[in-house]
């Protein structure tokens, strides 16, 4: 954790001033064990995931918690669970659901959403960004010091905002409504009772 990731696919604790760093490493999890999507896709990706150098800001989008919830399960991706570094997953579903549905979850449009805006190429052997789910969302918040003195050094953007999104989502109340429900990067939870239109940071992540 902590360890300058560069865009050749190589890593080192200490910042080497002649590559390029793309990341920061926030994790040694697997996510190819734990997600099936990225498993399928990026089968060697086991040793860590990588968050991001910038900062994006984004409103999540209006849509219904048990509509997107049906929708995905017929389609065949992921659970929306927190205790699963299953960004990936969740990512490539809400992706597609943007683009059955254009007018839901502004935050997974390909044209203007984070993703789209975030440009760098990641290294052959990696997967490609996504928006980490809330365990991955989690890790970052428990190693967040050793990953923002790296972002510091790396010249990225620190981890300071009380409120991100993650690619999880949460209902709220017994009727399955959703108000989208930021990550709180100052307990580690979910802050709720939140608005889906809020304009709130993103992160972005890959795995590697």
């Amino acid at each position: 954790v902590g360890d300058y990731y560069y865009s050749d696919g190589t890593w080192s604790s200490t910042r080497n001033a002649s590559k390029t760093v793309i990341g920061i490493v926030i994790s040694n999890v697997s996510a190819a064990t734990s997600d099936p999507l990225m498993s399928a896709d990026y089968p060697k990706c086991t040793h860590g995931l990588v968050v991001g150098l910038p900062e994006y800001s984004s409103t999540l989008g209006q849509f219904g918690y048990s509509t997107v919830y049906n929708w995905l399960q017929t389609n065949g991706y992921p659970n929306h669970n927190t205790e699963t570094p299953n960004g990936y997953g969740l990512t490539k579903g809400m992706t597609a659901y943007r683009k059955a549905y254009p007018n839901y979850v502004e935050l997974y449009d390909t044209g203007t959403g984070p993703l789209a805006k975030h440009t760098v190429k990641t290294p052959s052997g990696a997967s490609s960004w996504y928006i980490p789910s809330y365990k991955e969302m989690k890790l970052i918040y428990e190693n967040k010091e050793a990953i923002n003195k790296a972002l510091n050094n790396a010249g990225g953007t620190q981890i300071t905002g009380s409120l991100y999104w993650s690619s999880t989502l949460r209902t709220y109340n017994s009727y399955n409504d959703c108000q989208g429900s930021p990550f709180d990067m100052v307990n580690g939870g979910w802050y709720a009772y939140d608005k889906k239109t809020e304009a709130y940071p993103v992160r972005v992540v890959f795995a590697f």
